[in-house]
Formats: structure tokens, C-alpha cells, sequence
């Protein structure tokens, strides 16, 4: 089953919103990925089986703030 996943990031640069996508594209079960928000500071992650807790923590390692 699909699931749609919203994690607000701080992104402030066009190389940590590459970064934020590098980790999102990495993780496994992601289908399809996107920078939202009115700030671009949301990543939308759309597949099947993603580990959101493991895809946060990663987020967290390489562009530091992020939240689910």
C-alpha cells in the first residue's frame, strides 16, 4: 500500500534541498520524491514499506533539522 510522507526539513540552499533528495532516493521502497512547501522546506516522499524513523534519522545526519 502507498503511503505519503511529509517531513519538514531545513533546507536554506539549493545543496541541501539535493542533499534532502539524495537521502529520500536511497532509502528503500520510495517511489517518488518532491520539495514542497511555501519555503521549500518540506520533502514529500511517496511508496510502499518506507522507514520513516530511518529516513528522518538520515535527514537528520545530513542536513541536520528535520521532523515528521
Amino acid at each position: 500500500m502507498k503511503q505519503k510522507i511529509v517531513i519538514k526539513a531545513c533546507m536554506p540552499c539549493d545543496g541541501c534541498r539535493s542533499k534532502a533528495l539524495g537521502v529520500a532516493a536511497k532509502a528503500d521502497g520510495v517511489i517518488s520524491m518532491a520539495i514542497t512547501g511555501d519555503d521549500k522546506d518540506r520533502l514529500e516522499v511517496v511508496g510502499v514499506g518506507v522507514d520513516v524513523t530511518c529516513l528522518v534519522i538520515c535527514l537528520r545526519k545530513k542536513v541536520r533539522y528535520a521532523e515528521n
